[in-house]
């Protein structure tokens, strides 16, 4: 449970950072995730507002223990490693590797921790 909960909190932290980085600079943000091409500001801010709230949320979940969602959060991950590997494709831009292996780590943690707690069972 406690692998769980601190891939809920790592989960939160990178959309938080994220969040703060597109909002503050995100050309410069982009640049530091090896982005071939800078995509315009005002998108990226308005993607970054999203991360923050979602960020949020995500904290709060980890904080309250509500551990019953990590199979949603399983399942949205999912979701955005596809969208990303397809953007990755159609741009060939690094940016969507990095965006692709930060998202990896968090779903590896949570899988490692749901086996975890099912061998625990």
């Amino acid at each position: 449970m406690k692998l769980i909960k601190f891939s809920f909190y790592y989960i939160s932290a990178y959309l938080g950072l994220a969040g703060v980085m597109f909002l503050a600079a995100p050309a410069q943000f982009q640049k530091l995730l090896f982005a071939s091409e800078v995509y315009d500001a005002t998108p990226m801010r308005i993607a970054g507002m999203f991360a923050l709230l979602l960020s949020i949320v995500v904290f709060q979940l980890a904080r309250k223990g509500l551990f019953e969602l990590y199979t949603t959060t399983l399942f949205a991950r999912a979701v955005a490693l596809v969208i990303i590997v397809s953007l990755y494709v159609q741009t060939q831009n690094p940016f969507f590797l990095s965006m692709l292996a930060i998202v990896s780590v968090g779903v590896t943690l949570t899988i490692i921790g749901h086996f975890r707690k099912q061998a625990i069972k």
